[in-house]
């Protein structure tokens, strides 16, 4: 051994060896089953050489280090997965006969309710994989007693995995999130979730999900928290059809929309003769409709495998042979391949030549775009009162019937869901009213920004009554793709005249919600939304997801968030300008930018400042405007002698006074520059 190396020539048998009494932080021991271990904070663990990121740091809990109980309230969900007083749980670390290896923890519960207590442990991830998943795994047997869930929403099990985002204070569930096995022996937990950008401070939470009042030990074992080693397979080709009627087609009540003139089917998975769309591939799919009817009424429903319809039936309604009305609406739909979609009429219509039917991919299982563990809510509702509010912001609309919330982000009892996870959402609602009344119809999706102002995305409505008709009908479908943050909130609203009610059922009133992928650095992350940067290139080329500053004005709903970034609370204007309530004006180009003077110390004319464009900011805020200027200043210069003594000026003789120099310059004052494209994040 030299210069503390070992030289190695015919290699080392490591057999016979035995677990040191007395550890030290650094030792290193080989054991022949988990192979070389390396002692820290107590507890012995993995030592290196795997390639895999282990954040627990007591893994096979040697010690209690690290792991903490709670009590966080009677719920069958977390808070926070910290504080309170805990009375009925203790835990332990233990060497009698442990799961894996030499040691483990064992929580034990008291014969008591101990709904709302648990176990957490915090960990702190790197930057890397933030966004990203992250795997949670450990070894488990419970004693009798101990209650099993089946996988089902509403069928706890005893303990329930969650993690909670300590940097923006939000709770993620583990996927799966409840323990199926592990009574009669022992089993393996195998669970993820999914990690915020920016953020690398979490805790993994065991939470008492039940009532159960009965006694049990629940022994935990080889704790794992790091990357998911997953790979992610190819990405898979987007997935289309779209069917016209191709002319006058008359179809039954009851029956399919068997359009013929098929204008393309990326998999050939549309039956003309039939109007059967078969999945070719697992996945999230967004289906609609584009229907003009000659004659009859229709309620037209998308049902899968002839069953109840799955997702968003579509309403429309065509009165007395009117052939003006033109409608559609679309409805997110999750598919396993081989189900079998239709498109099926309630009443006898004829459909115009204009109308056609469509289904497009949006996420593919086996696809980069959806990890399972994205965010997916799907909520509905029956008959309820409305009140009339014809303005935004509206009254809420509250689904109450949950029947899809993967992150339990949504309270049916506000409406309001609470964006659990930053990424890129496409958002889909739909309300069914009664419109034999003089009411004009409308209804808003408003997201809230985390920390931020109300703004509303989206916007449909339905104007006045048709006489006649069905007894309701649903205002078009509303849809809009957004990047969210977590913590951002969305709520559908009634901004409607009537003060009538839903009518229709689940099938027609919903709410969907779905990530259509994390939000990788620079889309909504990496580059904040309303940074301005240089652009070198020229304005045919600007970037997706920025805007050329222009000074032009834009929608409010085109572009929410640059709008929510513009828009300063302390003054309640939008920093550069806008022309109404509904705009916001981008900043301007072809001025040079300076820094606000928030010690005002640097500009003493910062008060004077006035707004670049009407209804913008004044004064020593972000887009007041200043015009070009010089600094007061004077030349002087002494009494020139006339040394022409025959010459008299109005100064008298021999001497000139006051003089002034030829003008010489530009148009402005300027240093020397270059041109660039000044451009802003709006995604």
């Amino acid at each position: 051994m030299a210069d503390g190396f070992w030289t190695i020539k015919k290699g080392l048998n490591f057999t016979g060896f035995t677990m040191p009494t007395n550890p030290v932080d650094g030792d290193v021991y080989f054991d022949s089953i988990q192979g070389f271990l390396g002692y820290e904070n107590g507890s012995w663990g993995p030592l290196g050489g795997s390639g895999v990121i282990n954040y627990n740091t007591n893994p096979s809990i040697g010690s209690t280090n690290g792991y903490n109980l709670y009590n966080n309230g009677a719920s069958s969900s977390p808070t926070t997965g910290t504080g309170g007083t805990v009375t009925n749980l203790t835990f332990a670390s233990t060497t009698t006969t442990p799961l894996v290896g030499h040691s483990m923890g064992v929580l034990t519960k008291a014969a008591a309710n101990t709904q709302g207590e648990g176990l957490s442990y915090d960990f702190t991830s790197d930057p890397a994989f933030s966004p990203g998943l992250m795997a949670v795994t450990f070894q488990y047997q419970a004693s009798a007693n101990f209650v099993l869930g089946d996988g089902t929403p509403g069928n706890d099990s005893d303990i329930e995995m969650w993690a909670y985002d300590i940097t923006n204070a939000v709770l993620i569930p583990v996927t799966p999130y409840q323990l199926t096995a592990g009574v009669a022996s022992p089993a393996t937990y195998s669970g993820y979730f999914q990690t915020n950008p920016g953020s690398t401070n979490y805790r993994i939470i065991w939470h008492i999900a039940t009532t159960n009042a009965n006694a049990w030990t629940f022994k935990l074992a080889n704790v794992f928290v790091g990357p998911s080693p997953v790979v992610q397979p190819a990405a898979q080709a987007p997935i289309s059809f779209r069917a016209s009627s191709g002319g006058s087609v008359a179809v039954g009540a009851g029956s399919n929309l068997a359009f013929t003139n098929v204008l393309y089917d990326s998999n050939s998975a549309y039956n003309p003769s039939t109007g059967v769309w078969t999945c070719p591939v697992s996945g999230l799919y967004i289906g609609g409709s584009s229907l003009q009817c000659s004659a009859g009424t229709v309620i037209v429903d998308i049902v899968v495998n002839g069953g109840s319809p799955n997702g968003a039936p579509l309403y429309m309604q065509d009165d007395s042979g009117r052939t003006s009305d033109i409608t559609g609406g679309s409805g997110l739909l999750k598919l396993n391949a081989g189900d079998q979609v239709t498109w099926n009429s309630n009443n006898s219509a004829t459909y115009n030549a204009t109308s056609s039917i469509w289904m497009m991919s949006i996420a593919l299982s086996g696809s980069v775009a959806m990890p399972s563990s994205l965010v997916r809510l799907h909520v509905s509702t029956n008959t309820q009162g409305l009140t009339g509010t014809p303005s935004f912001p509206g009254s809420p609309i509250v689904y109450d019937i949950v029947n899809e919330d993967t992150y339990g982000a949504y309270n049916a009892t506000t409406g309001v869901w609470t964006c659990p996870v930053s990424g890129i959402y496409l958002i889909s609602a739909q309300m069914c009213h009664d419109h034999t009344s003089a009411y004009d119809w409308a209804m808003d999706i408003a997201y809230t920004p985390l920390g931020g102002t109300q703004i509303s995305i989206a916007h449909s409505e339905w104007g006045g009554q048709i006489a006649g008709a069905p007894s309701y009908i649903a205002t078009t479908p509303t849809t809009r793709h957004i990047s969210l943050r977590a913590g951002d909130q969305i709520q559908v609203q009634n901004t409607g005249e009537s003060a009538g009610g839903i009518e229709g059922g689940p099938p027609g009133n919903f709410l969907d919600i779905i990530q259509l992928n994390p939000a990788p650095n620079g889309v909504g992350e990496g580059v904040p939304i309303g940074v301005s940067l240089d652009f070198m290139g020229p304005l045919s080329k600007v970037p997706a997801n920025y805007l050329a500053q222009d000074g032009s004005s834009q929608l409010i709903s085109d572009y929410p968030q640059l709008a929510n970034a513009f828009f300063d609370p302390s003054t309640g204007n939008f920093a550069w300008g806008s022309a109404d309530a509904l705009h916001f004006n981008l900043p301007p180009g072809g001025v040079f930018h300076r820094a606000v003077d928030i010690a005002s110390v640097f500009d003493p004319d910062r008060a004077s400042r006035g707004a670049v464009a009407t209804g913008g900011n004044t004064g020593n805020n972000v887009g007041s405007y200043q015009q070009n200027q010089n600094l007061s200043h004077n030349h002087t210069g002494p009494n020139v002698n006339n040394t022409n003594p025959g010459a008299s000026s109005a100064f008298g003789s021999g001497r000139i006074g006051s003089w002034t120099t030829d003008a010489s310059g530009g148009n402005q004052s300027n240093p020397n520059n270059v041109y660039v494209v000044k451009i802003v994040k709006y995604q």
